[in-house]
């Protein structure tokens, strides 16, 4: 009795050592853990998690790592169908918009696992230029400064003495 309760102390061990690196070879730091009650996330904080998986999606690709481009394809789908969720003060006709983009989205996760699987780096390339123009448009749906901007593109502010903060 006590070996089978060592044993399962053990492999379970064994693999929170084994995951915790894989999260974080997968960029796991970069977004906040959800609890199973599934925390609740703004519009900017979802939109700003969708441009982190992209970044993270470019990243694989350069590393020619296509397997996985999955991964970002279908995190980006699941964000982006949050967006509908929290996009309620939009005009009908740019919600209805939203919602079309968005199944766009869901299909380019999609056909980028197909691509990524199938090692087919053009196809993959290909579908990430159209998932850049989907995100574009969607930014567009949105009054300027509702979405924040990439937080690579962001000028540090400076202080009255000319330093940045």
């Amino acid at each position: 009795m006590k070996l089978r309760g060592l044993a399962t102390a053990f492999v379970i061990g064994l693999g929170v050592a084994i995951a915790q690196p894989c999260m974080l070879l997968l960029g796991a730091e970069r977004y906040p853990a959800q609890t199973p009650a599934k925390a609740k996330m703004s519009l900017q904080d979802v939109w700003l998690q969708i441009l982190n998986s992209r970044d993270d999606l470019e990243m694989t690709i350069a590393k020619k790592r296509l397997g996985m481009v999955e991964i970002y394809g279908f995190r980006i789908a699941g964000l982006a169908n949050e967006l509908s969720t929290l996009s309620t003060n939009l005009p009908p006709e740019k919600m209805e918009t939203l919602k079309q983009h968005v199944q766009k989205v869901q299909q380019l996760g999609s056909d980028l696992d197909k691509t990524g699987d199938s090692n087919d780096l053009p196809g993959t390339k290909a579908n990430v230029k159209r998932l850049d123009e989907v995100l574009g448009s969607i930014r567009l749906l949105y009054p300027e400064g509702t979405l924040p901007d990439r937080p690579s593109e962001k000028v540090p502010e400076k202080s009255p003495t000319g330093n940045s903060r």
